[in-house]
């Protein structure tokens, strides 16, 4: 249906039939919060929700982009920044490209369509990213890689929008495949694809509808009070990243660093990272009733340690727990956004519906639920 409302949209903002069409999904981080700041692992997937691009070529140099009924444009001779704040991620994959080379000329009329909740902790802005990535390569004929796309993605984010993000998101949403997780090194981009068969069970993401701009949020900080960390280690044990520390040598070293906030934002990694690689190991014996229990076990950690969960993501949780998921936690960045939980297919709605009422209730917003599957990554379509 949204393939067909894109084609309908791009023929009444332009006039004719797109020539091409792209899609890009979102991503749902099963495990591994905020570890590829911190050259550890991470399990997301690509998920079957995302967004939708219908385009055709221009004669001339300039890029007409309609989303959400705003309709922006620039030239592809002045990348610069603009007001309105969702272009930027567009003109910054532009500008990387032409930073690395590859000066495109060819302007371009794209509509896009999405069925992804913008600032929901899904990704829609690492979506955004390499969908336009994916349109770039592939409209130029340019022999840019999937993982060459990744990293234009996240110099985008990095240094065009200025937020110090990982690269998991971008490298969730472009390499993803249909029916597998990515057990990610994001240290040396070292990947396995894993099996995710949830068998009789559900995956659910629980939208918190409390929106948060990243940029402007404490994820920044959160670099900052673990770099202050990681250098009062670095006085006495030589590590270039803070998940390159064991739960045991956290432990042998924790009381050389000098914040107790410090200190619980690296042990929420360290630890973090572990729950990774032994989750990993379970879910790949199919046992997802355990691997349930690590979710349970990450949220506790980001809500007291990392401190990025916030009491619209606390109480998803709690309701999904109360209402009987075998394992609940926030996914993404926090501060808003989305929560996930894992149930027997017999009480998946059951529980929705019981997240949907008391939310509101207590809350005062309206939770949207939706199961997920792992899907393939960012791709051309048409």
């Amino acid at each position: 249906m949204k393939k067909l409302e894109c084609e309908k949209i791009f023929k009444e903002q332009y006039n004719t039939e797109p020539k091409s069409e792209y899609f890009a999904p979102g991503r749902v981080n099963l495990i591994g919060e905020y570890t590829d700041i911190a050259g550890g692992s991470v399990l997301p997937m690509a998920i079957q929700l995302g967004i939708w691009a219908g385009v055709s070529p221009r004669d001339d140099e300039r890029i007409v982009i309609y989303s959400l009924e705003d309709k922006e444009e620039f030239s592809l001779a002045k990348l610069v920044k603009q007001k309105s704040q969702w272009i930027n991620y567009v003109i910054g994959v532009f500008y990387v490209f032409s930073k690395h080379g590859y000066r495109v000329k060819q302007g371009l009329n794209i509509a896009l369509n999405s069925n992804l909740p913008t600032a929901s902790g899904l990704s829609s802005s690492a979506a955004l990213e390499v969908l336009i990535g994916t349109i770039i390569t592939a409209e130029n004929k340019l022999e840019v890689t999937k993982r060459q796309i990744v990293q234009f993605a996240k110099e985008t984010e990095n240094d065009f929008i200025g937020l110090a993000s990982g690269i998991m998101d971008q490298f969730a949403c472009e390499c993803g495949r249909d029916g597998k997780a990515i057990l990610l090194n994001t240290k040396t981009l070292e990947t396995e694809y894993v099996p995710f068969d949830l068998g009789n069970n559900d995956l659910v993401v629980m939208n918190s509808n409390k929106k948060r701009t990243l940029a402007d949020s404490k994820y920044n900080q959160r670099v900052r009070e673990m770099n202050e960390g990681l250098a009062d280690l670095n006085k006495y044990i030589n590590i270039d990243d803070v998940c390159s520390l064991t739960p045991d040598l956290f432990e042998k070293y924790k009381d050389k660093i000098k914040s107790e906030v410090s200190c619980r934002r690296i042990k929420h990694l360290v630890y973090e990272n572990q729950r990774v690689l032994d989750a990993n190991k379970i879910l790949s014996r199919g046992d997802i009733d355990g691997f349930a229990q690590f979710l349970n076990l990450s949220h506790q950690s980001l809500r007291d340690d990392f401190e990025v969960s916030g009491k619209e993501l606390d109480t998803l949780v709690e309701i999904a727990i109360s209402g009987g998921a075998k394992g609940a936690r926030m996914t993404g960045a926090g501060f808003g956004g989305c929560a996930i939980f894992i149930s027997d297919k017999n009480k998946t709605q059951g529980i929705m519906n019981k997240v949907r009422k008391e939310y509101k209730e207590k809350i005062g917003l309206n939770a949207e639920c939706y199961i997920v599957r792992a899907s393939d990554g960012a791709r051309k379509i048409k």
